[in-house]
């Protein structure tokens, strides 16, 4: 199961999965969901508070951001 799509919310990230699947959860098991899975490519939505951006910068150091777009460096 492939994630296509995270909503980086305020108090928990949604994830929506290729096969049409999502949940909601928290950054910690995000994150390691994420660096479990290392998917080339997930497009992205981010709130803009403190908590959600700070998670954005962590995936930053292995993901490169274009267009809401995170890149596998």
């Amino acid at each position: 199961m492939e994630i296509k799509f995270i909503d980086i919310m305020e108090k928990d990230i949604y994830i929506e999965y290729t096969n049409g699947d999502s949940e909601y959860i928290s950054f910690t098991k995000t994150k390691k969901l994420i660096y479990k899975k290392l998917p080339t490519k997930i497009m992205y939505n981010c709130t803009n508070n403190e908590k959600s951006i700070i998670f954005l910068n962590i995936l930053l150091n292995k993901y490169t951001s274009i267009d809401n777009l995170l890149i596998l460096k």
